[in-house]
């Protein structure tokens, strides 16, 4: 007999004689490491008192007499003998201690074993998980067809499972879209560091660009310059012809503003001509120099060669 002591199970149950009460100690005792415990703690409903109810722990234990193989009346582990026919838990009250009897086996015995429970018991038993049935059988006290998922659950292990494990199109899908979206992210890159090579260039000739900006302005401030002086000197002479000054919107101002405009064309286009009759004229005078000069050069080559020819023949 093992000297270990198992520490009490405590149970909360309404009522020892019912079905749930059963259910719970048979899940105790067989998933117990040490065998089927038979000193349980119970907590039952005591009937009501002029100030209510009041819960008592009820020590359940059975009687040394009938303890343990051969009556040595000690307290641990019930035997394969020890099981009884009743089929109830049937609670004898002696003050705080009672007697307890079931049909429980030792599940150490190799030849014990529970029959599963019937289908038609109280539905307020508490269900088992599918890890405890697989684990302990019909010992656990759970409905097998109750362990089966219900279709809501079912619907959702399908899902999951194709979740899981798509079918070919969808992941062959899946692929294609996963290296389209490589490919744009590629391409974004690409024009990221094209973008960013641009700015580099850039910002090398930052100060050549800041330079020229610079002189373009320094340029357009001193055309506007030139042209405000420019108006302020038409002004001046509309108001020198006409003898008072003009509105630089009113149509006269316009007009002799464009006859003045014509005037300065022509005058700039006499100046013209004359600069080209003049190149001209030096232009006929080069040319006659130079035709006088082609003439000289040619008649004085001339004359060389006869002379060279008649010393040839007075020499010869």
């Amino acid at each position: 007999m093992s000297t270990l002591r198992p520490s009490p199970v405590y149970l909360c149950c309404p009522d020892l004689n019912s079905e749930l009460a059963v259910h719970h100690v048979r899940k105790a005792i067989h998933k117990s490491p040490y065998g089927a415990v038979h000193t349980l703690r119970a907590t039952a409903n005591m009937p009501h008192s002029a100030t209510g109810p009041q819960p008592k722990h009820r020590k359940l234990r059975r009687p040394k007499s009938e303890a343990g193989h051969g009556g040595n009346g000690h307290q641990g582990h019930l035997g394969f003998a020890d099981v009884v026919a009743d089929d109830r838990w049937h609670w004898h009250e002696h003050g705080s201690v009672g007697t307890v009897s079931a049909p429980i086996q030792s599940h150490l015995h190799p030849s014990a074993s529970l029959p599963y429970p019937q289908q038609n018991m109280d539905a307020a038993r508490v269900c088992v998980s599918e890890g405890e049935f697989s684990r302990y059988g019909g010992w656990s006290g759970g409905y097998p067809d109750k362990l089966w998922p219900s279709h809501s659950r079912l619907q959702e292990l399908a899902a999951e499972e194709r979740e899981r494990h798509p079918p070919m199109e969808v992941m062959l899908d899946n692929i294609a879209a996963r290296e389209r979206e490589r490919e744009r992210e590629r391409e974004e890159e690409q024009r990221r560091m094209d973008r960013e090579k641009i700015i580099a260039a850039n910002m090398a000739k930052m100060s050549k660009m800041i330079a020229d900006w610079k002189k373009l302005k320094k340029e357009a401030k001193q055309k506007q310059r030139e042209e405000e002086i420019k108006r302020d000197k038409l002004l001046a002479e509309v108001r020198e012809q006409f003898g008072y000054a003009l509105d630089p919107s009113s149509a006269k101002f316009k007009e002799m503003f464009g006859e003045i405009e014509k005037e300065k064309k022509k005058r700039k286009l006499l100046k013209s001509r004359k600069r080209e009759e003049e190149q001209g004229t030096v232009a006929a005078e080069s040319r006659q120099q130079i035709l006088l000069y082609s003439a000289t050069v040619t008649y004085c080559k001339i004359g060389y060669f006869v002379s060279l020819e008649s010393e040839k023949l007075i020499f010869n």
